[in-house]
């Protein structure tokens, strides 16, 4: 992996992660502090555990749930564009 966009994502396998394989990566990830699916403190560890094995991370958390609001689209599409150009 060299750049991706995970919203609102958690760690799907338990630790420690099988082949990791985004060092160097450039990812965003997009938490909603008040979601109901995935639980913000999960969210944290999936951020914690990518830095821990090398990917650098920009981290955006939002006062919502698991919908994507207007402010996170937009911080999405200034990601995509600062990465893609």
């Amino acid at each position: 992996i060299q750049n991706a966009v995970l919203l609102h994502a958690l760690l799907p396998v338990p630790l420690p992660i099988p082949n990791p394989n985004v060092a160097q990566a450039k990812l965003l990830l997009t938490a909603g502090k008040n979601d109901q699916m995935i639980p913000y403190a999960k969210q944290l560890e999936l951020k914690e555990t990518l830095a821990s094995v090398g990917a650098q991370i920009t981290f955006k958390e939002y006062p919502g749930g698991h919908e994507i609001s207007s402010d996170e689209l937009k911080d999405i599409i200034s990601y995509l564009t600062l990465i893609i150009g």
